[in-house]
């Protein structure tokens, strides 16, 4: 989508090509077809190429029908309705997944500590299911096993990405994350364990604002699919 948008054709097709090759579940016919972001991309013939080679006949043609893509653009009131949504539910339900990915909610617990001259004493502050994220495996990165999009939270858009797994030699159930950090500006290195029987991803970080120093609990909690 980068590409596309800064009008990086070649750059864009092999990126998209790739993603198809490895077999990206995500990237759906009907996720190609209402990114408006790839329409720079729709009239190039290596798009339709490509599109041929990954989809079957009625697909391809489903998302090369450019008389229904002009209609969108036309009429901007004509947009796709949970397009995500639909993704991720055909995914889990239509795909054999492990037991660690699914949708989650993502709910902190921070303690501020606070230094002597404040006359204050720590304070314990709850933010219960602040973020509603989809956790996918990833089997094609060295980086990561899995990676985590944004269903649903404040200051963020659909299908951003959040953080990213990568399991541990120390047990297949210890999990080093790179999570974004609260300003967006960089990431935050924690370490998670994950607890098959509850269903659960629980880490702990600490990290200062100024003076005040806090120690943060995040647990993720399993919504779907549930055993």
């Amino acid at each position: 989508c980068v590409f596309s948008l800064s009008n990086n054709l070649t750059k864009a097709l092999k990126y998209l090509e790739e993603c198809l090759r490895r077999g990206n579940k995500l990237i759906t016919a009907s996720h190609i077809k209402n990114d408006t972001d790839l329409n720079p991309l729709r009239d190039n013939s290596e798009f339709a190429r490509i599109i041929r080679k990954y989809f079957d006949q009625s697909e391809s043609a489903y998302i090369l029908n450019k008389e229904q893509n002009a209609r969108k653009e036309q009429n901007p009131r004509i947009e796709k309705v949970n397009t995500f949504r639909n993704d991720l539910g055909r995914y889990f339900n239509n795909y054999k997944t492990d037991v660690v990915e699914g949708l989650y909610t993502i709910s902190d617990v921070y303690i501020f500590s606070y230094p002597w001259w404040y006359l204050t004493s720590d304070q314990t502050k709850n933010f219960d299911h602040w973020a509603k994220v989809a956790i996918i495996r990833d089997s094609t990165s060295l980086t990561q096993n899995y990676y985590e999009l944004i269903v649903e939270s404040s200051g963020f858009s659909e299908r951003d990405w959040r953080a990213s797994f990568l399991r541990t030699k120390q047990s297949p159930n210890i999990f080093i994350s790179k999570q974004l950090s609260e300003d967006k500006k960089g990431l935050v290195t924690v370490m998670f364990e994950y607890v098959p029987d509850e269903d659960i991803f629980v880490g702990k970080f600490e990290g200062a604002n100024g003076n005040v120093s806090f120690k943060c609990t995040r647990t993720y909690l399993k919504y779907y699919p549930k055993k």
